[in-house]
């Protein structure tokens, strides 16, 4: 493999040179294109304002998203963290995580990443 290359990283590295289009994002692989992303299970962190209610209704005017589902887990005096479940067909995380970011909200985790023809039922 490439020189200078740590042999722990020789799969990763045959991972991106075989498939360019992979990006990391704070540890977990995606697409640039996200193409054929169908689910998103986001840990989020957001101020109390705009409130979850407001947040669904905006989510849902992205492009390609079908559904939106945010359940509080935690309520802060000024933060809230929940958990932001987004489906639809050809879902573009870097526009949903520009909405996130522009409604002061910041993803902490990317817990599930559904994607292809089909949803895998129970997954």
């Amino acid at each position: 493999m490439g020189s200078g290359v740590s042999p722990l990283l020789w799969p990763l590295t045959g991972l991106l040179w075989t498939n360019s289009f992979l990006n990391l994002y704070k540890g977990i692989w995606f697409c640039d294109s996200m193409a054929g992303l169908k689910k998103l299970v986001l840990d989020v962190l957001k101020p109390s304002e705009p409130s979850i209610v407001d947040m669904v209704k905006k989510l849902c005017e992205l492009e390609g998203v079908e559904g939106v589902e945010i359940t509080v887990r935690e309520i802060d005096r000024r933060v809230e963290t929940v958990k932001i479940t987004i489906e639809g067909d050809n879902l573009n995380f870097d526009k949903i995580n520009s909405a996130l970011d522009r409604y002061g909200a910041t993803i902490h985790s990317i817990d599930k990443v559904s994607g292809g023809k089909k949803l895998i039922a129970g997954a």
